[in-house]
């Protein structure tokens, strides 16, 4: 699928959303705005789900 990821990238732009299989995918085509996003805003995106079972 990676192929396919490269040519949309090409098509696209360097990040692509797309729902497969229904699951929300993001799909990042360039190493600088992965860098960006993962290394230095992990903060951001770190944040783990509220459950319900352990705030009683």
């Amino acid at each position: 699928p990676w192929l396919t990821y490269i040519a949309w990238g090409k098509i696209y732009g360097k990040i692509i959303h797309c729902r497969i299989l229904g699951i929300d995918m993001i799909i990042i085509n360039s190493e600088s705005i992965a860098r960006e996003l993962l290394d230095k805003r992990s903060a951001i995106y770190s944040d783990r789900p509220v459950i319900p079972t352990n705030e009683m």
